[in-house]
């Protein structure tokens, strides 16, 4: 198992493919850098474990991501190249069967079942560049053609998380609808919970964009008398919460402590990243969504989910907490139903 580090998004995710494979007695191993590897330490402390070559993306804190990201391409094709090499060494080494990579386009063999993990089947350019779509999706289909089977961490039909960016093409390689991955309880399992704050600030996402939400949220709540919780989402090893006022502070929160805290919450706000959005799918909550500014993904994401009056939405530059509070009144969030997509997936892996 063998999830990108960018963010811990795409190790969460990884969380409920791990249990599954698990439960169906397979032998993992995970590989992954930086924080994400950590965070599956700490989450399957006896499960072995790789460290891959780490893509070191580098942000700034203007908002023309797609341009920073081109200049980076070359070093990111280096990567991909790299951490090839490392999964042809450790299928030898570690007599490996099968690999699932989330999101990262170098982890297949020609040896070995592949399956790649991502829900970006068409990237999204930024305004001004639309012709650029069709040579970014032929680039990033051509390296999906690579595995055996892409899956998809999304619900196949139209009442759906991700939109155009997986649904509604035809694409030349074989790919699955897993259902959203989320590392909360599934739906079913989940009770009420006793509400403890009237507000959630979840932050993530790179730097610096990450402390600089930081900074407007800590300004704008401190006039806000509500009870809140405030979760850094920096260091993975502190939990150690710290509260003046009406605020509570945390750097991290192990899934069980955030679950509670999402369900013992008012309101959430939190960044429009893929697997936030499933993790309050997973939890039927609602919450108001900021994309990180220059990240076409989420951009678009908080757009359609906002037009189909799921979650609401606001551009950092223009976030008025207050505003926001009464504006996304309307929005009740969506909660999907648990699905066995997931386990037949793996089940067809292990065929």
């Amino acid at each position: 198992m063998a999830p990108l580090h960018w963010g811990l998004g795409h190790a969460t995710r990884c969380i409920p493919v791990i249990r599954e494979l698990l439960a169906q007695d397979a032998d993992v191993m995970i590989a992954s850098d930086g924080a994400a590897l950590e965070l599956l330490r700490i989450e399957f402390p006896t499960l072995e474990s790789a460290v891959l070559p780490s893509y070191s993306i580098r942000y700034s804190a203007g908002a023309f991501m797609p341009l920073q990201m081109l200049f980076q391409t070359p070093s990111i094709l280096k990567t991909i190249s790299e951490e090839h090499e490392v999964l042809e060494k450790l299928i030898d080494s570690h007599q490996i069967d099968a690999v699932i990579a989330d999101n990262r386009y170098g982890v297949w063999s020609k040896r070995i079942r592949s399956v790649l993990i991502t829900h970006q089947l068409q990237v999204r350019p930024p305004a001004g560049f639309g012709w650029a779509g069709a040579i970014l999706r032929s680039a990033v289909w051509k390296k999906i053609g690579r595995f055996d089977e892409c899956w998809i961490p999304d619900s196949e039909g139209d009442v759906n998380l991700s939109g155009a960016l997986s649904h509604g093409m035809q694409t030349p390689f074989k790919k699955r609808f897993t259902g959203p991955l989320s590392r909360f309880a599934t739906p079913g399992e989940i009770s009420v919970a006793e509400k403890q704050y009237d507000l959630l600030v979840i932050l993530s996402g790179p730097e610096p964009q990450r402390t600089m939400l930081e900074t407007l949220m800590i300004k704008q709540l401190s006039g806000n008398h509500s009870k809140i919780l405030l979760v850094r989402g920096t260091d993975i090893t502190d939990t150690t919460r710290k509260t003046e006022r009406n605020l509570t502070i945390v750097n991290h929160l192990p899934a069980p402590e955030m679950q509670q805290a999402l369900l013992s919450s008012g309101s959430v706000i939190c960044r429009s990243g893929y697997s936030s959005i499933m993790d309050l799918a997973a939890v039927g909550k609602k919450a108001i969504l900021i994309p990180t500014p220059g990240q076409t993904e989420q951009e678009y994401l908080a757009d359609y989910l906002k037009s189909r009056k799921i979650f609401f939405s606001m551009k950092q530059r223009d976030f008025r907490l207050e505003t926001a509070l009464k504006e996304s009144a309307p929005y009740q969030g969506i909660r999907l139903p648990s699905s066995a997509a997931l386990k037949n997936a793996i089940e067809s892996l292990m065929g």
